[in-house]
């Protein structure tokens, strides 16, 4: 959309604005952003019919957008939604030269948080301490996406300018190219299989307080993911997704799009899948099944993980 523009910075103190500029600036898709609160009003005794006047309390802002399933280009090097990923609870590990990988932080307490910025057309909207959660989407043909969801303390609407060239940089998100053969990979379970949809979404664990002496946003709470796939149908003796089902197998999926150093994106996830179904598209027998990411053990957070190489 024109005249559009996300901006996410990471803050030093949680809660305080750090002023994102144009090299904070996110490929953003799909951004929605939502005002919440709570109207609260008393039952007043009076001798009319009319609702008693109410007040908002917890005031506060939502942001959700999708942005491309990017590298850096460089390998071990950071890609441009490695903060905001990070204030999803995901703590960020870099191997020099090799790799990036993103997984599950233990402590939650460690989240970091963004200051948003959110400009359109002429009107200016911010939120403060923003903390949220994160998702997947890949379908055939189409560019792997990472959906975000956060919220932050409100700061009220300002007027804001018509926006130019230079209040963005979008020079460290790369071009993302469809999935398609011969550059993205899919298997479950060890099987390679040919994929028409996976996905994957977090409880909303994203919780905004506003106590006495308390205010801001937290990750509180277990956040379990749960997914979708749906894919062409391997021979039953090769695999059955029913038998799976039936016996409550923990299947690692993983998901590689990019062949180049640099440009190599790896999802990996564990999962218990749901009862099945079949179908077909195109003429081809397909199957789907939901599921529930688990992971090797109760003591363990490795469930879901993203690794840029």
């Amino acid at each position: 959309m024109s005249y559009q523009l996300l901006l996410a910075k990471t803050e030093v103190t949680p809660g305080t604005d750090v002023v994102p500029a144009a090299v904070n600036t996110v490929q953003a898709l799909n951004v929605s952003h939502k005002l919440l609160g709570d109207r609260v009003t008393i039952d007043v005794a009076k001798p009319s019919t009319t609702a008693a006047e109410g007040q908002i309390v917890g005031e506060h802002v939502e942001f959700s957008f999708d942005v491309p399933l990017s590298t850096s280009g460089v390998a071990g090097t950071a890609p441009a939604w490695g903060s905001l990923i990070k204030a999803c609870g995901y703590a960020e590990t870099i191997v020099a030269t090799t790799s990036v990988t993103y997984a599950p932080l233990s402590d939650l307490a460690l989240t970091p948080a963004l200051t948003m910025q959110w400009r359109d057309s002429l009107r200016t909207m911010k939120a403060l301490m923003s903390r949220g959660k994160v998702g997947l989407k890949v379908s055939a043909k189409n560019i792997p996406m990472l959906s975000f969801m956060y919220r932050g303390i409100l700061v009220p609407m300002a007027a804001g300018a018509q926006l130019v060239p230079g209040d963005a940089n979008f020079t460290t998100w790369p071009t993302v190219k469809p999935v398609a053969q011969g550059r993205s990979t899919f298997s479950l379970g060890g099987v390679a299989m040919s994929l028409l949809e996976l996905t994957a979404d977090t409880a909303d664990n994203v919780k905004f307080i506003d106590l006495t002496n308390q205010k801001g946003v937290f990750l509180k709470g277990d956040r379990n993911m749960s997914s979708k796939i749906k894919a062409q149908m391997p021979a039953v003796a090769t695999y059955s997704p029913e038998a799976k089902w039936l016996a409550g197998s923990k299947e690692v999926f993983q998901f590689v799009h990019g062949t180049a150093p640099g440009g190599i994106a790896t999802v990996n996830g564990r999962q218990q899948l749901d009862s099945p179904s079949w179908s077909r598209t195109d003429e081809f027998d397909t199957f789907e099944a939901s599921g529930f990411l688990v992971s090797s053990d109760l003591a363990s957070n490795d469930d879901f993980s993203i690794v840029l190489a």
